[in-house]
């Protein structure tokens, strides 16, 4: 019933005053597609954000790594990001308001899970409301050199100073991410 606020699982019961889900993230906000690319992933240059930007993180990878990320090429090492990389998180700070229309992770290996933040205070970036797209690795089948493409519908663009980019999954080999290029297509 409706009116009912008991749930009973097994021999406990719970009841419960109130439930409320916080957040503005959801997949009616965006189109989420997986691009095949044989050979290496295409990088982004006209209107991408990040091109040339590195971020603050609190992941580690080997030697250039954070420069591989953003520099407008896919002929450049991928970065290899090492250790388990799950709750990491990449922040770029784009210098000023601004709105994106798509996200892309060009990668070696689809093989991680993502959640994409944006905001003007960076204190509380990566708190939920946030939050603005979440890639899960269990929608999408996987092979080598995939683009994780995240579109925003026409209304819903995020906007924000800082881009923040937390990994939620990573290989299930060695529990690191493999990425050629990210890509925030969008204007200042």
């Amino acid at each position: 019933k409706a009116s009912d606020t008991t749930a009973t699982y097994k021999y406990d019961s719970y009841r419960f005053s109130e439930v409320a889900v916080y957040g503005t993230a959801g997949e009616n906000n965006a189109t989420y597609s997986l691009k095949a690319n044989p050979g290496v992933c295409q990088p982004y240059t006209e209107g991408n954000l990040l091109l040339g930007l590195l971020p603050t993180t609190t992941l580690k990878g080997a030697t250039n790594w954070k420069e591989n990320l953003t520099d407008g090429s896919t002929s450049t090492a991928k970065a290899d990001i090492y250790g388990n990389a799950i709750g990491g998180t990449l922040t770029y700070d784009l210098g000023a308001e601004s709105e994106i229309e798509q996200f892309i992770v060009s990668s070696y290996t689809q093989q991680h899970s993502f959640e994409i933040y944006m905001s003007n205070d960076i204190s509380s970036l990566y708190n939920s409301k946030n939050m603005v797209a979440a890639w899960d690795l269990d929608k999408f089948a996987y092979s080598v050199n995939w683009e994780q493409v995240i579109t925003f519908n026409e209304g819903a663009l995020p906007q924000g100073r800082y881009l923040g980019m937390k990994l939620t999954h990573s290989s299930h080999s060695d529990g690191s991410c493999r990425i050629f290029e990210l890509s925030a297509i969008g204007s200042a």
